[in-house]
């Protein structure tokens, strides 16, 4: 009986211990377009169980004074926005550029095109299919794939000797949708004031000495 007493006085806080790390966890994770794998349930159940106490003990640290159904919404509130932050935090490019100065260049990502967009800037395209050349500006790509869906607006097409064929740089009613599993090539080119325009300057100055040495 003492022990029956014992759980159903704890198992209220390993409740909230469990919701608020999944609720970490799963918006980190959907933050990073991360894939969760469903099917490792002891694996999601632990790891939440160890974020939950880890988030719910700092917490806890901090003198709060509310009634149990408003500090229980506000707990889960706090997790849904730190899982989100902590997702942002660590596709900032500041960390970015520290993981460059360390020269530690192995994605985070499960899809790489995570890496390769630059959210504050514009970015044009360059796509070849079926021996047409499609060029325009990046509106949109599709998450969670290696070889994603790209729409385009303000494009041209051209055709393999650079004649355009068709040109709706100026047509602000039409975009066209790209699937770049198909594609034969795909560039991306950056606004000159992209962040990445520098990480891809640092490679080439490297590229260019290890040339040199070889001359």
């Amino acid at each position: 009986m003492i022990i029956i007493k014992d759980l159903t006085e704890i198992l209220p806080q390993v409740i909230l211990y469990i919701v608020t790390g999944y609720l970490i966890y799963s918006t980190y994770h959907f933050t990073r377009i991360k894939q969760i794998d469903d099917k490792n349930t002891e694996h999601i159940l632990m790891s939440s169980l160890v974020i939950g106490y880890i988030y719910c003990e700092l917490i806890n640290l901090i003198p709060i004074y509310a009634c149990q159904e408003i500090y229980i919404l506000g707990m889960i509130i706090c997790a849904v926005l730190l899982g989100y932050l902590l997702g942002k935090l660590i596709q900032n490019k500041y960390i970015v550029s520290i993981l460059d100065f360390l020269k530690i260049r192995e994605t985070g990502n499960d899809y790489y095109w995570n890496d390769l967009l630059d959210k504050s800037k514009s970015m044009k395209a360059k796509i070849i299919i079926n021996n047409k050349i499609y060029e325009g500006m990046i509106h949109y790509i599709e998450s969670k794939s290696n070889s994603p869906n790209i729409i385009l607006s303000s494009y041209i097409v051209k055709n393999l000797n650079n004649v355009v064929i068709e040109d709706k740089r100026s047509d602000n009613n039409k975009v066209i949708i790209l699937n770049t599993l198909k594609a034969d090539s795909v560039e991306v080119i950056y606004d000159s004031d992209s962040y990445m325009c520098k990480d891809i300057q640092e490679l080439c100055d490297v590229n260019l000495k290890d040339a040199e040495k070889y001359k």
